[in-house]
C-alpha cells in the first residue's frame, strides 16, 4: 500500500475528478478511498485471524 499512497500523491487535482466507470460511475480519487478502505478491512480480517 505505501507504493499506491507515494503514486497518488503526484496526482493533480484534475487527474483525481476524472471519471471512471469501475462497476458504477466514480472519480478517480473516490476509487482511490474505496481501494484504501478495501485494503484496511482486509487488514482488519487478518489481525483477527491472528488474535
Amino acid at each position: 500500500m505505501r507504493y499506491e499512497l507515494e503514486m497518488v500523491q503526484h496526482l493533480t487535482e484534475a487527474q483525481l475528478e476524472i471519471r471512471l466507470d469501475y462497476g458504477r460511475e466514480m472519480s478517480v480519487a473516490q476509487l482511490v478511498r474505496l481501494s484504501a478502505r478495501h485494503s484496511v478491512w482486509h487488514a482488519g480480517q487478518i489481525a483477527l485471524t491472528r488474535g
